[in-house]
């Protein structure tokens, strides 16, 4: 054999060209040759560690992640391993799943690739809301136009998305009482965080409402009253649901009592706020009474009496109300003795005493030189003037046209 390798030996990857020659007695030769090839169809080997999965470091859109550089071995020297995708451990690994590919070529060429690093991003995202919001309504509005800073979310990875899902924008009429407003952000992973804020509106402004002007009418005829119909008050409110009730008086349409009514209309709205007004009716007591009398009576005197015992039907007078009183103004009471003399003797004892009045006022003419008879005649002039006086009370005190009590008067 001048080349190559012995029959039973290691022969390297590769070809190895064996030659054998043969040489006689004489010195004459001949050679011959063939190839050996060996070839390299053993994969090298490589132990990649196994899937990481790893969340992100607190307020980065990744994680740092360490591992264990794999190093491959091959039956035969020379094998290089080399990254080929993805990062270096102790690098920054972003959001996601990252295939990391280890090349490992050995010196026929033969490869092997991977693993994968995934970084899960679990930190919520933060959005912050402003402060509950309390204002009164807009003038004449039911609600009040609201401004708010807009809250707008931040996440440890870019592009987070903030919506409004519950309420109402900046810049829109809120209306009366409490909405909540609510505002959500959601990151690329799918996170989400929400805030939420009050907004109340107070309806601190009153109700208005307008009566008619006082109302003056008489009676209706033979009613203690009148009809009276007016147009009722309806109150208005900046807000719908305002309830308008009659607290004092009388519905129009009703019957009014003689007098003064004072009708009060309150209008409440939603919010309890309040207003009132008041009218005044009148009705005057315009219709007189109505009496009706007996008619005249002609009786004799009663036997032995200077009269007779009358006995009529008391008249009574009738109103349109209620509380008329019925009194006797002249003449005599129901079954009292009826006079005839008696006024007979009243009339002559009157024209007697207008008689002595004129003969004494005479004597006073004739004796006015005479001083102390002067002053005599007076004083019988006013003795004979109270005896008559007397007798003139009693005469109609006896004929009912006055009584004790009016008597006691005088």
């Amino acid at each position: 054999m001048t080349a190559g390798q012995a029959s039973g030996t290691l022969f390297p990857i590769g070809t190895t060209t064996v030659t054998y020659q043969v040489t006689d007695a004489s010195g004459n030769t001949a050679s011959c040759s063939f190839n050996v090839t060996v070839t390299d169809n053993e994969a090298p080997t490589i132990a990649c560690p196994a899937n990481i999965t790893v969340n992100t470091d607190p307020g980065l859109c990744g994680a740092t992640v360490t591992y264990t550089t794999p190093v491959g071995a091959d039956n035969c020297p020379g094998a290089i391993t080399s990254m080929t995708a993805g990062q270096a451990s102790g690098t920054v690994f972003p959001v996601g799943i990252l295939l990391l590919l280890i090349k490992f070529v050995d010196a026929s060429g033969n490869t092997i690739l991977a693993f994968d690093v995934t970084v899960n991003d679990n930190e919520l995202p933060v959005i912050s809301c402003p402060p509950n919001i309390t204002q009164n309504n807009d003038p004449g509005v039911c609600g009040r136009t609201i401004s708010y800073a807009v809250p707008v979310g931040t996440d440890n990875c870019p592009s987070p998305i903030t919506t409004l899902i519950a309420g109402q924008a900046s810049g829109t009429l809120f209306p009366i009482g409490t909405t909540t407003v609510t505002y959500e952000v959601v990151d690329a992973s799918g996170n989400t965080a929400q805030c939420s804020f009050d907004v109340t509106i107070n309806d601190n402004e009153n109700p208005t409402i307008s009566c008619p002007a006082n109302i003056t009418v008489n009676s209706d005829p033979g009613v203690c009253g009148a009809t009276v119909t007016y147009t009722a008050p309806v109150g208005a409110d900046n807000c719908p649901g305002s309830v308008t009730a009659m607290t004092a008086g009388q519905a129009s349409g009703t019957i009014f009592p003689i007098g003064t009514t004072t009708v009060t209309y309150q209008v409440t709205d939603a919010s309890g706020n309040t207003a009132q007004c008041s009218f005044d009716v009148t009705v005057n007591d315009n219709e007189a009474p109505t009496i009706s009398c007996p008619a005249d009576i002609n009786v004799n005197n009663d036997l032995g009496s200077c009269g007779a015992i009358v006995t009529y039907t008391i008249p009574v007078g009738a109103d349109n109300c209620p509380g008329s009183v019925t009194a006797m103004t002249a003449g005599q009471r129901l079954g009292t003795l009826f006079p005839y003399l008696v006024l007979l003797l009243l009339l002559i004892r009157l024209r007697m005493l207008r008689v002595t009045l004129l003969l004494v006022r005479s004597m006073l003419l004739l004796l006015t030189m005479k001083h102390q008879l002067l002053h005599v005649l007076q004083i019988l002039l006013l003795i004979l003037i109270r005896d008559y006086v007397v007798l003139l009370l009693l005469t109609l005190l006896r004929l009912g046209l006055i009584t004790v009590r009016g008597l006691l008067l005088l």
